[in-house]
């Protein structure tokens, strides 16, 4: 179990390393596919930290690309979107107010406007019929009251380390304190540094619900998760802050 864990993860550096490449430069995009492991390096949970390293280049490739390069082909788009889903959903269930926030400022700040929408809805109709058979079922069942959710009433220390530094070294937390003074001078100038704030935006809006259902009620809706998103996303802002 041990040698496939580290192969597991392997392939999830590697598969980063292939994602981020098509947006920068190759010394740049194997700085970012190491900053995965700084939300996520649970060897038990592999298929997590491929699902991880996966959403944020997709999020930038598919609808949020810097500027001269073309965004991600809707249909690969779509079909990595669509594998990723199964692979691990809270990463997306968590982001989801945030990339609609993204999806949003693209679109207006666009110079295409028509064809970017009709882009993103390919993408995102794409992604749910190729994970239809995995979220159909589930939201049968929770939509019938018939599904036991006990993962969010665990209480797991993970819940209560929220912060962003996790058990990172002083050097890596100023990283993501660079990639979050970098999403603020940046916003103006480089389209990921308003894409990847817009989803710390929105996902911090997800927290704060999640902490509020979590006081009154005792579910905490796997806000646990939350954090390996935030530190990964701070750590990739700074890198990408460093370069740009």
């Amino acid at each position: 179990i041990g040698s496939f864990q580290a192969l597991l993860i392997s392939l999830a550096l590697l598969t980063a390393f292939v994602m981020w490449r098509r947006l920068v430069p190759a010394p740049v995009a194997l700085a970012l596919s190491a900053t995965v492991l700084m939300g996520l390096s649970e060897p038990s949970k592999a298929n997590e930290i491929l699902a991880l390293a996966i959403f944020i280049p997709w999020l930038l490739a598919s609808f949020a690309p810097p500027i001269g390069t073309r965004p991600l082909n809707p249909v690969s788009a779509g079909v990595i979107g669509g594998v990723m889903v199964p692979l691990y959903p809270n990463f997306l269930i968590s982001g989801l107010l945030g990339i609609g926030l993204m999806l949003v400022a693209g679109w207006r700040s666009s110079e295409k406007p028509r064809a970017y929408l009709i882009h993103a809805a390919i993408v995102v109709a794409l992604s749910a019929a190729l994970s239809s058979w995995y979220l159909w079922p589930l939201a049968l069942e929770y939509a019938g009251g018939k599904q036991q959710v006990v993962a969010d009433l665990w209480k797991s220390a993970s819940v209560l380390d929220q912060s962003l530094a996790g058990k990172g070294s002083v050097l890596l937390f100023g990283l993501q304190v660079v990639g979050l003074i970098g999403l603020v001078v940046l916003w103006n100038r480089a389209i990921w540094a308003r894409a990847l704030g817009l989803l710390f935006v929105g996902i911090l809006i997800a927290r704060t619900y999640m902490l509020l259902r979590f006081t009154f009620t005792g579910h905490h809706f796997l806000m646990l998760y939350i954090p390996y998103v935030l530190r990964y996303m701070t750590a990739a802002a700074g890198v990408l802050a460093l370069w740009e």
